[in-house]
């Protein structure tokens, strides 16, 4: 991708920002270095991406006149794991694509620092799976997935790919019954914990918890299914 311009950086970075900058063309030096730290910053934190050569924002942004601890000039704050189109319900669980999407903090470190020889310990994983998991493990339905939160809020098992005919790949447990929703869970968590050690030489823990899909049934009922229903209601 071509260099930016400043004055596109500012457009880019305009909706998140109170930069006081309003200029299109001419920048003073402390203007650029302004409006670049904020744009790396929102780079880096996967607000901004590259998207077939364009900039697009990644990440659910509600404009708040708090200040952010160690950036003041953010003009609200991010929603990770939840996507622009997203919404917020009152209890703070994100729906998406018809799913409530519910994080569940677990620290597997000590799966990482048991390990023996590079393995990390597939009996440590399935406990603090379950101890995690417990508040919600009796109502857990077929149609539920998971997907797993690395540290730097990337998601694996999200199974959405644009080249991919089956957009229910890679959605870790869906379509089958709660004990082998566990089973796939640890499989999958020890091969990327295994990944982190063995591969990139990540001794700490990789993930910060995991994402609980669960399907929420938003149509409505028709007209025919209406009157079946009132009919029902009165009997």
């Amino acid at each position: 991708m071509k260099k930016i311009k400043y004055s596109d950086k500012l457009n880019f970075i305009r909706n998140f920002t109170s930069l006081g900058i309003n200029k299109r063309a001419s920048f003073t030096p402390q203007e650029k270095r302004l409006i670049s730290k904020y744009y790396n910053i929102l780079r880096n934190e996967g607000v901004l991406k590259e998207e077939n050569n364009k900039i697009v924002s990644t990440v659910k942004f509600v404009k708040s006149k708090k200040k952010v601890k160690g950036k003041p000039l953010l003009s609200g704050y991010f929603i990770k794991g939840a996507k622009p189109n997203d919404k917020i319900n009152r209890q703070g669980q994100i729906i998406t694509d018809n799913y409530i999407k519910t994080f569940i903090a677990i620290d597997f470190s000590e799966a990482v620092i048991e390990s023996d020889n590079d393995e990390p310990d597939e009996e440590i994983i399935e406990e603090l799976l379950i101890d995690g998991l417990t508040p919600y493990y009796e109502e857990l339905k077929t149609s539920d997935y998971f997907s797993l939160v690395v540290e730097n809020g990337f998601e694996v098992g999200r199974g959405r790919f644009e080249n991919t005919e089956d957009k229910k790949a890679n959605r870790i447990g869906q379509g089958i019954g709660k004990q082998r929703k566990i089973t796939e869970l640890v499989y999958e968590i020890q091969k990327l914990l295994k990944r982190s050690v063995q591969k990139y030489k990540i001794a700490e823990n990789l993930l910060s918890g995991i994402y609980l899909w669960k399907f929420i049934n938003q149509k409505k009922p028709n007209k025919k299914q209406s009157k079946i229903i009132k009919r029902g209601k009165r009997k």
